[in-house]
């Protein structure tokens, strides 16, 4: 017990009176501290727990504990629940927990403290988990020596445990290790990690247990949410504590399910096959090319080709040995990265072999919604100019004049004038210079999604900008017919 040492002050009032020294006396005694106290020290604070038997474990300073009372109660509550334990405990300082039928959530938790004396801990100190049955940092249940075990997560995770390969009834622990601390990481990981131990150190099991990890393929694509990993190519792999250990892999593509049979519990990962080269080909701003055709180049010789998807990804798979892998579409200029083994992430940035410009969408209909995007390539550094006309040459607006790198680039109008207000439904031009070069092209304008029928009656007059292009076939043939005349 915790002993208090009080102070008391005595004084003499008849010496007070009779007297102007006054006697003053100290009087040490001794109160005992009737609180006895017990901590929690597993789960850790905060934990995220799941499972029939989570083990509850806790530790006293005091010597004459004579019994320990778990509560738990929902997070802000004030009725705290007596835990009864799932297993039969075997000492006062550990219990299970079942907490399978307690909905997800926080969690106050505490160890009540009586001693021999019956006196109780009257301010037991507590702590705050989380029940997470789908995303839990660990998940324990207990296990039979003489039958068959099943153990499922939440999230679809399975392990079955065969009669006869456990030397004794046990607690299994079923645990998410954070990958960042592993100590060592394979090519291809998906980042779907397992660790499975057992309360009774059994290190080699008597027969094989068989395990299953769930991962996500939402799209039904064949890849592996979040990756560019074939679904089909997946492999479970345990940790032998020095390196990654393939496991004989089934591959359940309805379910998505991958499932392995191991001799021992350890940590368990989910990773792609080492046999495919993968990776996205976008422009110089960021966004993936549709249709570049990536080859594996392998003796001089094309040994795989394949087009990117809409979103400029791509995956091979079936390769062993070391590649080339090059990328190749009209209006770029070609790529090649040598020395690639499977298993790598191989991505391009393209770079345009020529100048080319394009509008979308068009029609553009005008409301706060919609955006129409002017795209263009630039194979060299160039000063580029981008402005809005209208039919008669008058200047709209504005939308850039500044220097570029080599690259693809954007530029958005929102289809307002220089003063801000939104344009007429009809026809106007957009003029971009790029150095000495120039374009001009047609965008229809709708305003309000109402078609508007174009009535122009007056010839228009032309604007010096478009004197120095008139030649361009997008407005020439505009002219011709409105004066009547050549075009200059």
């Amino acid at each position: 017990m915790t002993s208090l040492v009080v102070f008391f002050l005595a004084l003499s009032l008849s010496k007070v009176a009779a007297s102007p020294t006054a006697t003053f006396a100290i009087i040490v005694t001794t109160v005992e501290n009737t609180s006895p106290k017990a901590n929690i020290i597993r789960p850790k604070n905060g934990a995220k727990v799941s499972g029939k038997t989570v083990i509850i474990e806790a530790t006293s300073l005091d010597s004459d504990i004579a019994s320990i009372k778990y509560q738990y109660r929902q997070k802000n509550r004030k009725l705290w629940t007596d835990i009864i334990s799932s297993t039969n405990p075997t000492s006062m300082f550990s219990l299970t927990w079942d907490t399978t039928n307690l909905p997800s959530g926080s969690y106050d938790l505490r160890a009540v403290a009586r001693d021999n004396a019956n006196n109780e801990d009257e301010e037991p100190l507590t702590i705050t988990l989380i029940i997470e049955h789908n995303n839990f940092d660990y998940a324990e249940d207990e296990v039979e020596k003489d039958k068959d075990n099943l153990i499922e997560g939440g999230n679809g995770t399975k392990i079955k445990i065969p009669d006869g390969a456990l030397n004794s009834k046990t607690i299994i622990r079923v645990s998410r290790p954070d990958w960042h601390s592993l100590p060592s990481l394979r090519e291809n990981p998906t980042g779907l990690y397992l660790e499975v131990t057992l309360e009774s150190k059994q290190n080699l099991l008597n027969k094989p247990a068989t395990i299953s990890l769930p991962y996500q393929d939402k799209d039904s694509n064949g890849l592996v949410d979040g990756t560019r990993i074939l679904e089909a190519n997946l492999k479970l792999c345990r940790w032998d504590g020095n390196n990654w250990v393939e496991l004989p892999t089934t591959i359940d593509p309805v379910k998505n399910m991958a499932t392995a049979i191991t001799n021992h519990f350890t940590i368990f990962g989910l990773f792609g096959g080492l046999d495919t080269i993968f990776g996205k080909a976008t422009g110089t701003d960021g966004v993936g090319l549709k249709g570049v055709k990536i080859e594996v180049l392998k003796g001089g010789g094309v040994e795989k080709s394949i087009l990117t998807e809409a979103n400029g990804n791509y995956l091979i798979s079936g390769l062993t040995g070391i590649y080339g892998v090059r990328a190749y579409q009209e209006d770029f200029v070609t790529q090649i990265k040598d020395n690639i083994t499977p298993g790598t992430e191989v991505n391009f940035i393209l770079i345009p072999s020529r100048f080319k410009t394009y509008i979308y969408p068009n029609p553009f209909k005008v409301n706060k919604e919609d955006l129409c995007t002017i795209k263009f390539h630039l194979p060299q550094a160039e000063k580029v100019a981008i402005k809005i006309y209208d039919l008669t040459g008058s200047l709209i607006r504005e939308l850039i004049d500044e220097n570029y790198a080599p690259g693809t680039y954007q530029v958005r109008w929102d289809g307002k004038n220089d003063h801000g207000d939104k344009v007429a439904s009809g026809v106007y031009l957009y003029l971009i210079k790029v150095g000495s070069k120039a374009k001009v092209k047609k965008i229809a304008v709708i305003k309000y999604a109402q078609g508007v029928k174009m009535k122009n009656k007056v010839t228009p007059k032309l604007h010096p900008d478009f004197i120095r292009i008139i030649k361009v076939k997008a407005i020439c043939p505009f002219f011709i017919k409105k004066n009547k005349s050549h075009c200059p």
